[in-house]
């Protein structure tokens, strides 16, 4: 379905006018309302996600899936003690699924239920023929609860042996990208002439303050966020210094723009771009949005890596899975944004989370 597929590519707009228009038509499928009620999630509208999910509850009390996310989203919305009664009466009804008592474990964590929640974690893992990434999913779970309990071994062996499920990837040297954007050819690329100061591009690594910077920014009146956007990713997918013409740098002034919606964003002053890794993207950014403010966020490296090693990326960010290559990235990472100082000057906000 077209809607879905807007989802897919994060054209979150386009998405849920398709969606939108589907269910007027009477499609009621699970995928279709989820799909919804996702793009609502990522437009920040978890109370209209909540509505859009409830018509699947309707209609089919023990969705799985439904049910789960209705969870997920009580939560987000301060209402854990909500969720987790709904996935208890879920279970009491004899519903139950893998992604059910994934959410019911991290609630019970949430709650000081330790036990509980590494009971309900066991009792997954235990499940014959339960698919692997749900395994991972579950080991991740029991990890995190075993962090809480102050049980650290216990811990780092079972997020250990989830990211073990998955490869790792080797990381590039900072050699590579100090070839494709050399400092003569970076100083030639023109700017766009646009001169909007509406977007704020919040970078940095995964788990180093990116979202409490961002959620500070947000709660100002005339701050708007979009959360993690890769839209810069998309138009910067295969580019090098030596593409960046006047007629490159334009399009991904305009492109960004247009995929950001922000015309939309008429109201506030500043929209917020949190994807941490458009870090990548320095020269681009400030060549193509000259008017825009670049905030990087830094974090001890110690701190970064344990962190990001011990969170769930599913199949994304797959240096993070293995401590050698969550190092080896953040030392890549930091050669590069000293790279970009020495070529392009001060022009970024240092935001340190100690």
């Amino acid at each position: 379905m077209l809607g879905l597929g807007y989802a897919n590519l994060q054209r979150t707009d386009k998405a849920r006018r398709h969606l939108r228009r589907a269910m007027e038509l009477g499609v009621r499928d699970a995928d279709t309302v989820l799909g919804l009620a996702g793009v609502l999630r990522e437009l920040g509208d978890l109370k209209g996600a909540v509505r859009v999910v409830d018509d699947v509850l309707a209609l089919d009390p023990k969705q799985p899936k439904a049910l789960r996310f209705k969870a997920w989203a009580l939560r987000s919305l301060d209402k854990s003690d909500a969720a987790l009664a709904l996935l208890d009466g879920a279970i009491a009804d004899g519903v139950w699924s893998p992604e059910i008592s994934v959410m019911r474990s991290e609630l019970l964590r949430q709650f000081r239920r330790f036990a509980e929640s590494v009971e309900e974690s066991n009792r997954l893992l235990d499940q014959p023929g339960l698919p692997s990434e749900m395994r991972r999913d579950g080991l991740h779970t029991l990890g995190l609860t075993y962090d809480a309990m102050g049980e650290y071994d216990l811990a780092f062996d079972a997020i250990a042996r989830a990211n073990a499920m998955l490869d790792d990837k080797e990381v590039l040297p900072i050699e590579s990208f100090r070839k494709a954007w050399p400092k003569e050819v970076i100083d030639e690329i023109p700017e766009s002439g646009e001169t909007s100061r509406k977007p704020v591009f919040v970078i940095g690594m995964p788990r180093s303050g990116t979202t409490l910077t961002e959620r500070i920014l947000a709660a100002h009146p005339r701050v708007a966020s979009v959360g993690e956007s890769n839209a810069m990713t998309t138009l910067m997918r295969d580019r090098v210094a030596v593409d960046m013409t006047a007629d490159a740098v334009r399009r991904v002034a305009e492109g960004y723009l247009d995929r950001m919606g922000m015309a939309k964003f008429d109201k506030v002053s500043r929209v917020v771009d949190k994807m941490p890794e458009n870090y990548f993207f320095v020269p681009a950014i400030l060549k193509a949005l000259p008017g825009a403010s670049i905030i990087h966020c830094t974090r001890d490296a110690r701190d970064t890596c344990l962190s990001y090693f011990f969170q769930n990326f599913g199949g994304l960010q797959p240096w993070s899975r293995r401590i050698t290559t969550a190092a080896k990235r953040y030392v890549q990472y930091r050669q590069l944004m000293e790279y970009w100082d020495e070529v392009l000057g001060p022009d970024i906000l240092e935001d340190n989370y100690e």
